[in-house]
């Protein structure tokens, strides 16, 4: 063009490592783990998309699912957000929350590109700086202002404004095949929307609801048991479907049917993390902790690294070999510069803006 078992030493959570289903904390790895590989596929597109050598091109093809990770974001969001929410939580106490979680990075890094930007002698415009300040650039024609990916963090705080208003009508939806009828009715919206500004948050917030009504029904317990890879096969197909050659197709149905891909493997994913099943990419749980960080940070990280190479020499007439020792140690920095902003900006900013014990929640990204 957008956080377990294994990761409960390192914090307490009320996103996707534990969420309040109005019992006992579940646990819920899995989804944190689906987080991270939405995010890298949004960092590889842009990091390789920087690179003209064929082989590099031949690879970024298998990346050009941004859209569909940004809406696995989004779906996420809304999944966990009505997973977490407690009876008792007002909406102050609901946006207060949400933004210390998601402003402290937002703010840093918007910051940083604009101070790179005039680091470069590029001008930057104030209606932009507002825009990102408000986190209205999603609204307006200055989508990527500042730092490109932000754009869907301007969809994810309109999510947010509307959620304690939207929730009494969610929660009307008490039979299960009351909320299958609002699955199929979003799915058909979202099929209407085909052609409409995808950046717009009031186009995406089919994804935001759609992962609503999956975490209304991941409140109540039981259902049939599906086989967590089957819901991660299902997934793989949808997204293959966008991006291999041989299988891609553009029907106005396609952002339907990753919709519903990707809301039935989070919602397979997250029953069999209740169930304490393995599912097999638990392993990604502490990346996708980060992944937040990762998200917000690295177009940032791309953009100085390859300026750095331009001045060096190292750019232009490189070879295929090169551009990958290039990409490698860009990647590195990304992960690197990720990993120093959740220590030691995203965890404490966060404890103490919410002023309770370090949480780690779920965001949407995208690119």
């Amino acid at each position: 063009m957008a956080s377990p078992a294994e990761a409960a030493s390192e914090a307490p959570s009320e996103g996707p490592e534990e969420a309040s289903t109005g019992g006992p904390s579940a646990h819920l790895p899995s989804l944190t783990a689906v987080r991270f590989f939405a995010a890298f596929v949004i960092v590889m597109r842009h990091l390789l998309g920087r690179f003209a050598h064929p082989s590099v091109a031949d690879a970024s093809a298998l990346f050009l699912g941004t859209d569909e990770a940004v809406t696995l974001f989004f779906v996420l969001s809304g999944a966990i957000i009505t997973l977490s929410w407690s009876s008792e939580e007002r909406a102050a106490g609901f946006w207060r929350k949400r933004a210390a979680r998601i402003l402290p990075l937002y703010l840093l890094f918007g910051l940083l590109s604009a101070v790179w930007l005039v680091h470069q002698d590029q001008p930057v415009d104030l209606l932009d700086v507002v825009a990102y300040v408000t986190m209205t650039q999603a609204w307006t024609a200055r989508v990527f202002a500042l730092n490109n990916p932000a754009w869907s963090l301007s969809c994810e705080a309109f999510f947010y404004l509307v959620y304690p208003a939207v929730r009494p009508v969610l929660l009307l939806l008490a039979t299960a095949s009351s909320r299958a009828v609002a699955v199929i009715f979003l799915l058909v919206v979202k099929w209407q929307l085909v052609g409409y500004d995808h950046f717009r948050p009031s186009v995406r917030f089919v994804d935001f609801a759609l992962g609503a009504v999956i975490g209304l029904h991941l409140r109540s317990r039981g259902g049939r048991r599906i086989p967590p890879l089957f819901g991660l096969a299902l997934l793989a197909a949808a997204y293959a479907a966008v991006v291999v050659p041989s299988l891609r197709t553009t029907t106005s149905l396609t952002p339907s049917v990753f919709l519903g891909g990707a809301g039935f493997c989070i919602l397979v994913l997250a029953r069999a993390d209740q169930r304490g099943e393995a599912t097999g990419i638990r392993w990604a749980a502490p990346l996708g902790l980060r992944s937040y960080a990762l998200f917000i940070s690295h177009y940032l990280v791309i953009r100085v690294g390859v300026a750095a190479f331009s001045r060096a020499g190292w750019w232009e007439g490189t070879s295929s070999l090169e551009a990958w020792v290039q990409i490698g140690l860009l990647l590195a920095a990304c992960f690197a510069v990720a990993e120093l902003s959740f220590r030691f900006v995203e965890r404490p900013s966060e404890r103490r803006l919410r002023g309770a014990p370090d949480r780690v929640e779920l965001v949407a990204a995208g690119a």
